[in-house]
């Protein structure tokens, strides 16, 4: 019999965008990439520590957005 698969503590946790877009979705605002650019509605109700948030996941965001947004089209067509 085999042993189990040890799992690494310090693994990178591959699912950190999804669990910040739940988390702002959660919080009420919606978020969409719209040519480029991350869109955060209601803008005016964002927090300091959201905006902080929001900058250090951007990236993440904008790319897991986009990824959605083709995968979508790809699926309607």
């Amino acid at each position: 019999m085999a042993a189990p698969a040890l799992i690494e503590v310090n693994t990178p946790d591959p699912f950190p965008a999804m669990r910040a877009l739940n988390r702002m979705r959660a919080a009420g605002f919606t978020l969409e990439v719209d040519d480029g650019r991350l869109m955060v509605e209601p803008l005016s109700r964002l927090s300091e520590e959201q905006r902080r948030f929001i900058r250090a996941h951007k990236p993440a965001l904008v790319a897991l957005l986009t990824d959605a947004e083709t995968v979508y089209r790809a699926l309607v067509q």
